[in-house]
């Protein structure tokens, strides 16, 4: 039995923002600079007319007799997740020694779930996953950025207030209080002193959103970050509310278990 490769597509933003015109929308995540900018709506519109035919080409568009357009079908439920999502990921990605964070994205409609990267400027690129658990492993091997760190460590709770106390020792340097300020909020010395070396040493660090929107329900957000350290070690950090984080080894489990809340 074999099964079909996943659609996938990348669009510039010119070609993006032309089909995102079906939907009255515009190009809005993983958007970091509009070559639009400046322009009149000539010269907008023949942008989008040459989008438009690099489409054609591709056969992601077609006309109809009335000369009015056909999105490919998969392209549409990708347009349509990105356009009206239920549930927004997102994740950027802070690298030791750079600048700019890496930006990753991914989107739920209805049946329909997509993962959104940036391969280059003004590019985005596209892919229709199966089910949740190929977005977790998509956005753990984003988080990773390519390592293959083994998930340790036993799960924790913390009051936030104690962990953000820990983040600003570490980021001053103050590396001794890192642990007492752990060891004051309930954590055994050994559990102390193994995360308050992981805090003292980061390689990278993703902070993760997740944003659900129910219809007339209000939006439901919850936020996580996914902590490397130079150890190496991995945790995943996950603000569940009421000034508490639970932390855990980082795993995909970790990850599936509040895609799986959200949605």
């Amino acid at each position: 039995m074999t099964t079909s490769a996943p659609f996938q597509v990348v669009l510039s933003h010119a070609e993006l923002a032309c089909l995102l015109t079906n939907f009255n929308a515009a190009p809005h995540l993983g958007v970091d600079r509009n070559p639009f900018d400046g322009l009149d709506d000539q010269q907008i519109a023949v942008a989008h007319a040459t989008a438009r035919d690099a489409l054609r080409a591709r056969d992601l568009l077609r006309l109809d007799a009335a000369d009015q357009p056909l999105v490919h079908d998969d392209l549409l439920r990708v347009l349509e997740s990105y356009a009206n999502p239920h549930l927004i990921v997102t994740a950027y990605r802070y690298v030791a020694g750079e600048e700019l964070p890496l930006a990753w994205f991914g989107y739920r409609r209805a049946e329909a779930i997509v993962i959104h990267t940036r391969p280059g400027d003004l590019l985005h690129a596209f892919v229709l996953a199966p089910d949740a658990a190929a977005l977790t492993r998509a956005l753990l091997d984003f988080c990773a950025g390519g390592a293959s760190p083994t998930p340790t460590r036993a799960p924790l709770t913390l009051p936030g207030g104690a962990l953000a106390a820990a983040r600003a020792y570490a980021d001053a340097g103050q590396t001794d209080q890192v642990a007492q300020v752990l060891r004051t909020a309930g954590l055994d010395d050994a559990a102390a002193a193994t995360l308050a070396t992981e805090l003292n040493n980061p390689a990278a660090v993703t902070a993760i959103t997740f944003v659900a929107n129910g219809g007339a329900a209000a939006p439901r957000r919850r936020d996580a970050i996914y902590w490397q350290s130079t150890t190496p070690a991995v945790r995943l950090i996950d603000y569940t509310g009421a000034d508490a984080v639970q932390i855990s080894g980082g795993g995909a489990a970790d990850l599936l278990a509040i895609l799986n809340e959200m949605m």
